[in-house]
């Protein structure tokens, strides 16, 4: 037979009472007066029950450290106006998404306060779009199919492109989003091999519609594989000493160790005096140098 499991605050409630039990046990030889005979009624002295109160005290005190959320240092919707010239800053970016790992790293940001943005591609979790602006985070357009071979044929398959993924997070979502981050960044090479010179066509002409880009100057490295060991992508991550720091993380269902080694990340940062901000139109970009 299975025997019931406790709630916290039974086992609480019991360990209180036995405390209670003894001390009272105690009193009754030493420190307790008989106040009615008939009744048996026991008075407990006030230093008795100033010893029992703070027993009582200790049973529901945690010793489990405060979040900076917890602290009052919540960064969720706060811009770079809102913080001093001098501050510095984290911008935890997270690609290819969403996935199943998008609600572990939306809980993990909401208990640290952590603002972030996501560049969204197609998927299976279109619930997540809504989710993800909803708790308060950037959501950004990193391309409807990811697909080198058919978004950079051209510059209007490229837009075309583009163009279904800012669609469907509008459906999702009602925000039209203006933040774009190009497959394998503004420096990639591959491109080469699809249309030649296309890159240094593509961010003037993102740029003449509007759109801000972004790169990074931090690689947490998680793209080096599935389930890249989540110590590596700590020292990866923490390896960035600029006062503005755009790290590239990703969201998919393979980075398991992503998001396991987030906390840790997060933690690193805060120790050491950084905020963690949403991307907007007027943040840093950390554009990369176009080779094609």
């Amino acid at each position: 037979m299975t025997l019931p499991r406790f709630s916290r605050f039974s086992r609480i409630l019991c360990v209180v009472l036995a405390l209670v039990f003894c001390l009272f046990m105690g009193a009754c030889s030493r420190d307790v007066a008989v106040v009615e005979q008939t009744g048996m009624i026991m008075e407990v002295t006030v230093a008795r029950q100033n010893e029992i109160e703070a027993v009582i005290s200790d049973a529901y005190t945690t010793t489990e450290e405060p979040t900076k959320a917890e602290q009052g240092q919540n960064c969720i919707g706060l811009t770079e106006d809102d913080l001093p010239d001098d501050a510095k800053i984290v911008y935890l970016t997270f690609d290819d998404g969403p996935s199943s790992n998008t609600q572990r790293i939306l809980d993990i940001l909401d208990k640290y306060g952590c603002g972030a943005t996501f560049f969204v591609m197609k998927s299976d979790y279109r619930d997540e779009y809504k989710n993800i602006v909803d708790h308060g985070h950037a959501i950004a357009l990193h391309t409807y199919t990811h697909d080198f071979y058919d978004l950079y044929a051209s510059v209007d398959d490229y837009f075309a492109d583009l163009d279904r993924i800012s669609d469907l997070v509008y459906e999702k979502t009602g925000v039209r989003s203006m933040l774009i981050r190009f497959p394998g960044g503004s420096s990639n090479s591959i491109s080469r091999n699809v249309c030649y010179g296309i890159m240094s066509e593509l961010v003037d002409e993102v740029e003449n519609r509007g759109y801000s880009y972004f790169d990074w100057n931090a690689d947490s490295q998680d793209a080096s594989g599935n389930n890249v060991p989540a110590s590596y992508i700590y020292e990866s991550s923490v390896s960035c000493t600029a006062n503005r720091i755009i790290l590239l993380m990703h969201d998919t269902d393979m980075k398991d160790t992503t998001v396991d080694a987030l906390p840790d990340i997060i933690e690193y940062y805060q120790s050491q005096g950084y905020y963690f901000l949403s991307l907007n139109e007027n943040s840093p970009t950390a554009h990369h140098g176009v080779v094609n």
